[in-house]
């Protein structure tokens, strides 16, 4: 299969796109990072990160495939079969020591009886240390393996921006939260509330020093004012993972909110951006399933904000081998995915 290229915000995300492209788990993915992204000087100069990706070749081992060169013959175990000592080759040089013996009046010390008694005892105990040598390098093979596929494991949660817990803490699974009860609001009050945040936000762009154009709309049902930017270099608004648009969205929400008896959600967005981190995350939240499922430990993913920490709840909420909680505390509180008892 040819290499086909991807290009995405960060690598993580561009490992996401391409394992959604072929239909295939990261375990499966054969890659090469061509960029890595970079974020420039304040938002300017940057760049996104480029992988060239394929799914992995399917290898069929077949022991009794012999590579021919022309100076030897190795067989697949590394042996060099030229130098090879046959039976006859053994049997003929016994025959010549013998004889040599014989000439020099070399006489054998143990009798015959002796000697075919202590081979057959020889033979027992190799027969047993083969045996219990056969049965330790199993074991020792499915040590090696056990632990070749836990590193490997280890090593594709922490490119997904998780890692490994080996001793958890007593919890309880997520529950979904009661629904919100919203009043609805007046013509009257939704133009204060619109005008509010517009005010704050023309203020801090005009601060930044950017032309942003602004369009609101209210959601009487959820009780939340939708903000979408459009302009120039929005990914400076965006900021790594999101966090400057979260961060401007926190303190909307704070100014909007001051003096309000209900609490208004906030909503920021641009370029369609809260869409796509929301494809990124379900995907994400289903590879960590499979490797919680696969080694059997909990994985605790890197710190988010509790928009993007309901995601992840909501797309493991069904799942049947795993569940998820949350720990630490604010701006720290992250996800942890683990087997269910």
């Amino acid at each position: 299969m040819d290499y086909r290229e991807i290009k995405a915000k960060s690598v993580d995300e561009a490992i996401t796109k391409a394992c959604i492209d072929l239909g295939i788990i990261s375990d499966r993915l054969d890659y090469e990072i061509i960029q890595e992204a970079s974020s420039g000087f304040l938002g300017f100069g940057a760049k996104d990160a480029i992988i060239r990706y394929r799914e992995k070749p399917i290898i069929i081992e077949d022991k009794e495939i012999i590579e021919i060169t022309e100076t030897k013959v190795i067989d697949n175990t590394g042996y060099d079969l030229n130098n090879l000592v046959s039976v006859d080759d053994i049997e003929a040089r016994a025959e010549a020591a013998a004889k040599r013996d014989k000439e020099l009046g070399i006489e054998p010390v143990e009798k015959k009886e002796s000697r075919d008694r202590d081979n057959k005892r020889g033979g027992r105990n190799r027969d047993r240390d083969n045996r219990r040598g056969g049965k330790n390098r199993r074991e020792g093979g499915r040590d090696r393996d056990r632990d070749s596929r836990r590193r490997k494991a280890s090593e594709d949660v922490a490119r997904m921006g998780g890692k490994i817990i080996k001793e958890e803490k007593p919890h309880e699974p997520s529950q979904p939260k009661p629904q919100r009860k919203v009043s609805a609001k007046s013509e009257e009050q939704v133009a204060a509330i619109k005008e509010t945040a517009s005010t704050f936000l023309k203020d801090v762009f005009k601060s930044m020093d950017m032309d942003v154009n602004i369009e609101m709309n209210y959601d009487q049902a959820e009780g939340c004012l939708e903000c979408c930017f459009d302009g120039d270099d929005m990914g400076i608004l965006i900021g790594k993972h999101g966090q400057t648009l979260d961060s401007l969205q926190y303190l909307t929400s704070l100014v909007v909110n001051k003096g309000q008896e209900e609490y208004i959600r906030i909503k920021l967005d641009t370029e369609d951006y809260r869409s796509r981190r929301k494809e990124t995350l379900v995907n994400l939240s289903r590879n960590i399933a499979y490797k919680v499922k696969q080694t059997g430990s909990a994985i605790a993913l890197e710190p988010m904000n509790p928009y993007e920490r309901r995601i992840i709840h909501s797309a493991l909420q069904n799942n049947r081998d795993v569940e998820t909680y949350s720990e630490g505390e604010e701006p720290y509180r992250y996800v942890v995915v683990t087997l269910k008892k």
